[in-house]
C-alpha cells in the first residue's frame, strides 16, 4: 500500500467515531406525556440534564 493510501485510510478511521449517529426510539404507553431532556457535550457518552 503507498504511503497515501495508508493516509486517507487513517484519516477515515480517525474521522468515522466523529460522523456515528444515534437514534435512540421511546415507547409512551400512558396517558401523560413524555418529557425528555438530554445535554450531550462532544463525548459518546450521554448524560442527564
Amino acid at each position: 500500500m503507498k504511503l497515501s493510501q495508508w493516509s486517507l485510510l487513517l484519516s477515515s478511521l480517525i474521522a468515522l467515531p466523529s460522523i456515528a449517529d444515534t437514534d435512540v426510539y421511546l415507547t409512551n404507553n400512558s396517558d401523560q406525556p413524555l418529557t425528555i431532556q438530554v445535554k450531550h457535550e462532544g463525548s459518546d457518552l450521554l448524560q442527564y440534564g
